[in-house]
This record gives C-alpha cells, structure tokens and sequence, in this order.
C-alpha cells in the first residue's frame, strides 16, 4: 500500500481537525477533475490528564461532493474519532493507577496514521484505506499497534465487506487461510503455535484486508501470527489464487486479467 506522510511540522494544528491545505498538498490524491483525497490533521494535547493525541486520516474535498464521498468522510472520520474518544476514556479510567507511578512514565500518547490504494478498474473508483493506530498508556510495557479498514467504492457508494467480493456460501476463508499460513510458515521457517490460530478460517483473522491491483493484502496485527518482536504481517493474496471463488460483479474482476486494468495510483 501507499503510505502517505503528512509532513507535522509545516501542518497548522488546532484542538480540533483542520485542513491544512497548502502544507499537505504533498500528499494529495486526485479521484476525479473535481474531487481529491486529502489528509485531515488533528492535534490534542491534555496537560492534567497528560495525554497527546496526533491523527491523520483522509478526506475527500472539491468543488462538488456526491454523496458518495460525503459518506464515505463520515466514515473514514467515524474511524478515527471513536479511536479517539475510547483512547480518551482509557486515559480517565487509568487516572488512580498512573499516580502511584514515577513522573517520567505517566504521559499516554495515540498516534493515528493512514495508508491506502485507489484502484479504477472499469471507471469505478475504489478507496482502500488502511488505518493504524499506535497507543501508549503510561505503565504499559510497550506500545499496541492495530490497524483497521475502510474499503468503498465510491461509485457505488457502498462500504466492501470482504464477503461481497466472492460467490455466495464459497469458501474463501480456508483459502485465505491455507495461502496465509504456508506464507507465514515459509517466512519463519518452522511450527509456530501464532500462526495456526492467528489463520483459521474465521471472518475475524481477515478483519484487516485492502484491495491491490494484483491482490489481496491481508494484515496481521502483531501478536497475532507472529510475537509482538515481529510487528505486523502482510501477506499479498494474489487474484489468480481467488479467482474462482470470485463473485460475477465482483469490483475486482478487471484486476484479475491484468493489473494494469485497476490503474493503481
């Protein structure tokens, strides 16, 4: 996926979301003449409950929004502001016990970043978002890093589940299943006990995919299939491994022939 940094430093950063527009056209993405996607910056920093907050995530702007992308604001918004605010009644929940720590341990911090794909297969535009959200509340041994996504097709105006891209009652989970863990046991090359059960053929080890041009990417949070020492796991489920199992409308079908056809940018 395309990871797109938003430079902090030259943002102008408020209590609550601003555009920044000529600090972050650098990173902007354009869907249509009328309409780009754009990074939202948002700062919030809380000295009694000593707390940072720095969150990016995108937006669409132009002249004329549909209501696709309108929707689709409101949720990638929706994403980053629930983490916010349950980040938020972590810190107040934590309050008696960070007391009793040492000064130099009591700040909490969440930073949330962004990275994504716009695939175009057949004149369709497809947004796969990829959130990450790396937490730090004082006294824990080491930060948590867990990702979510958003995939949408705004020309349809509809959030993708994983399940709409294939055959009713087809099996896609096992396939998914077998392909990640035969990855994953070559890349470590020995039994490890994460990966069995971090890859079974359940919906919730397939939360975390986004759409490529020549693929599915399927993300493991770490400590899923791995220790937490490994980080997170990718794996790129190529269309060919898929292909029959693949629904007659699915968005993806054009990408299954040729990549090309999906115009990544």
């Amino acid at each position: 996926m395309k990871k797109h940094i938003v430079s902090l430093g030259l943002a102008i950063f408020l209590s609550q979301s601003v555009l920044a527009e000529d600090a972050l056209r650098g990173a902007e993405v354009p869907l249509s003449p009328d309409l780009k996607l754009v990074p939202i910056v948002q700062k919030e920093d809380n000295q009694s409950l000593q707390y940072s907050v720095t969150a990016n995530y995108p937006q669409i702007v132009g002249t004329h929004l549909s209501p696709a992308a309108t929707q689709f604001n409101q949720l990638a918004s929706a994403m980053a502001k629930q983490k916010i605010q349950a980040f938020i009644a972590d810190v107040k929940q934590n309050q008696s016990y960070v007391q009793h720590l040492p000064e130099a341990v009591r700040h909490n911090n969440l930073k949330i970043d962004y990275d994504l794909d716009v695939l175009k297969p057949q004149n369709s535009i497809l947004l796969s978002i990829r959130m990450r959200y790396d937490t730090m509340l004082a006294g824990q041994a080491h930060p948590t890093h867990v990702h979510q996504v958003l995939n949408y097709d705004l020309t349809q105006a509809k959030t993708l589940a994983l399940a709409d891209l294939f055959k009713p009652k087809a099996n896609y989970l096992k396939i998914l299943s077998d392909y990640c863990a035969q990855s994953l046991n070559a890349k470590f090359k020995k039994d490890n006990m994460f990966i069995a059960t971090g890859t079974a053929p359940q919906a919730k080890n397939f939360s975390v995919w986004n759409l490529q041009a020549d693929g599915l990417l399927i993300t493991f949070d770490a400590d899923t299939v791995a220790p937490y020492v490994y980080g997170k796991q990718e794996i790129n489920v190529p269309y060919a491994a898929v292909k029959n199992l693949l629904a007659s409308n699915a968005v993806v079908l054009p990408c299954v022939s040729s990549a090309k056809n999906c115009e990544v940018e």
